[in-house]
């Protein structure tokens, strides 16, 4: 299996992987603020699943 290799990405798969990096840089640049640190695992797990696709059709080949 080769980790680098060039991809072709679907559109849909560009804009999770884009929310996904969002999601995570707001909750790890968050975690000290009193009014995220409620919320900081919701925006982890929601920014894992929307890396799921991305991930999954990056290694199918």
């Amino acid at each position: 299996m080769k980790l680098l290799k060039t991809k072709v990405w679907h559109w849909r798969d560009i804009a999770l992987l884009k929310w996904c990096a969002f999601l995570f840089g707001s909750a790890v640049g968050a975690y000290f603020h009193q009014c995220v640190v409620e919320y900081a695992w919701v925006i982890i797990i929601a920014a894992l699943l929307l890396a799921l696709r991305p991930a999954a059709a990056y290694w199918k080949d």
